[in-house]
């Protein structure tokens, strides 16, 4: 755990994997909700290569988010996995878009070296 911005964080795992059933009554609450504003976030965070993004994703939580860079394809495949599970195929296509732009720009700056 880190203290940035005068923030307490946690890793994103800690409230977006269903590990308990509280998080599961979280995530079938909220999840969708969200879900969408993190893959906008990690998309926004991506394009001004920023090393992570910290979310505070419920006012209620002592604890802000953190989802490194490396992570964030990982997070927008269990949002997919999410919306996919709930039929939003929609919000799927919109995300997909999302994880597309990201693998898309790795690659071409991979080439480029």
């Amino acid at each position: 755990m880190t203290n940035n911005n005068l923030l307490a964080t946690t890793s994103w795992k800690k409230y977006l994997l269903p590990r308990n059933q509280r998080v599961r009554n979280f995530l079938n609450s909220r999840g969708s909700d969200v879900f969408w504003q993190i893959c906008q976030n990690i998309h926004e965070a991506y394009r001004d290569n920023r090393n992570e993004l910290m979310m505070l994703i419920h006012p209620n939580l002592s604890h802000a988010i953190i989802i490194p860079k490396k992570d964030y394809i990982e997070v927008i495949n269990l949002a997919l996995k999410h919306f996919t599970k709930d039929e939003n195929y929609e919000k799927c296509i919109k995300i997909n878009t999302i994880k597309n732009d990201i693998i898309t720009k790795t690659k071409a700056l991979s080439d480029i070296s």
